[in-house]
């Protein structure tokens, strides 16, 4: 067998994890697609392996740990030569800095030289606006922001609604009582870290992106920004978990006074559009329940197209049935309505696999 030369790292978001028992963060199904859309382009074979990271840990720690994971991989696999990231959410913020001109701490590590290309799908590469309302800034420990709490009331609410009766989430479940120990852990490490949340405000982002500098030019970069329709026919008597994320969102500030995120939207509403009937119509306040669409895309960067999909669906976690029985598969724990399905994932991954595949001699 032909030695493995080119390595793809999955890199997770906020949560962190990589696997509890059966459930990962990434769907299997990522990992597959884009290995066989590579692997078919470039004629050898090639890794792809899905990361852990700090669950809600500062920027600056999220980006030792994944440092520390390429090394120890070009360390286990010494014939390879070149990684390549694909990141989701705060995992593609994480891969981002991780080619930027100046690190976030310390110096940069020799296994920075390994990484050749960067992929991003929903990140919030220019902050979120969600992390500014009261009751996720309570949720951050910001106890001034009590204004916040009938609203994050109302998310817990939901959210037990949401898990009510999901497959999905019964796997997640099992997956942590499988190993106790291990989900006590994880747990109290989102419990104390969550300085991650205040980290992701478009202020603070901003703050960092003047410190770090941009991302060196060698290195190719591709954006997938996500973006799912508001729903004319919910009101607040029908708010759902991922209607209430897509209104903090929206609500939380003024895109329209960033030239950033007004220039990225010009730029999304020419791109490629994946979706399955939908038409897309955005705005500085448009995002896909967690991160404003137009804060996804950075200057310098290649706009891979725009999805839409929430903001978990892109990591294969979809409303998935058996055509034969109609059963389900995979129950999406963020109900959206934005359509996402096998073909739009397939045609999506297609698009991923051939940008990696772009960046290899």
């Amino acid at each position: 067998m032909e030695p493995v030369i080119d390595a793809v790292l999955l890199v997770p978001g906020l949560l962190g994890f990589n696997r509890f028992a059966s459930f990962s963060y990434f769907a299997d199904r990522v990992a597959t697609a884009i290995r066989v859309g590579v692997e078919a382009r470039i004629g050898r074979p090639v890794m792809v392996a899905a990361l852990g990271t700090l669950p809600a840990a500062p920027l600056a720690q999220r980006q030792r740990a994944l440092f520390e994971n390429i090394e120890n991989l070009a360390r286990r696999f010494p014939s390879i030569e070149r990684i390549h990231l694909v990141g989701h959410s705060t995992g593609g913020l994480d891969a981002y800095l991780a080619v930027c001109a100046v690190p976030l701490s310390g110096s940069f590590p020799r296994g920075r030289d390994l990484i050749r290309s960067v992929i991003t799908f929903a990140a919030p590469l220019l902050g979120t606006d969600l992390v500014k309302h009261d009751a996720i800034r309570l949720l951050a420990g910001r106890l001034r922001a009590a204004s916040g709490t009938v609203d994050l009331v109302k998310l817990a609410v939901s959210l037990r609604k949401q898990l009510v009766n999901n497959v999905t989430a019964d796997d997640v479940a099992a997956g942590f009582m499988a190993d106790p120990r291990e989900a006590i852990r994880y747990l109290w490490e989102l419990l104390m870290h969550r300085e991650l949340l205040l980290e992701l405000s478009p202020e603070n982002v901003a703050k960092l992106l003047r410190l770090c500098g941009q991302a060196t030019e060698r290195i190719p970069l591709s954006c997938f920004a996500t973006w799912t329709p508001v729903d004319p026919k919910r009101g607040k008597r029908t708010a759902t978990l991922f209607t209430r994320l897509q209104a903090m969102t929206a609500a939380g500030g003024d895109g329209a006074d960033d030239p950033s995120v007004v220039a990225n939207i010009e730029r999304m509403k020419k791109g490629e559009v994946f979706t399955a009937g939908h038409t897309v119509e955005l705005d500085p306040h448009s995002n896909d329940g967690l991160v404003n669409t137009g804060r996804q895309l950075v200057a310098g960067a290649r706009l891979g197209g725009v999805v839409v999909a929430d903001h978990i669906d892109v990591v294969g976690q979809y409303n998935r049935t058996n055509p034969v029985d109609n059963s389900t598969i995979v129950y999406e724990l963020l109900t959206s309505g934005a359509g996402f399905n096998d073909e739009v994932f397939f045609a999506l991954f297609a698009a991923v696999s051939r940008t990696i595949a772009e960046a290899i001699p």
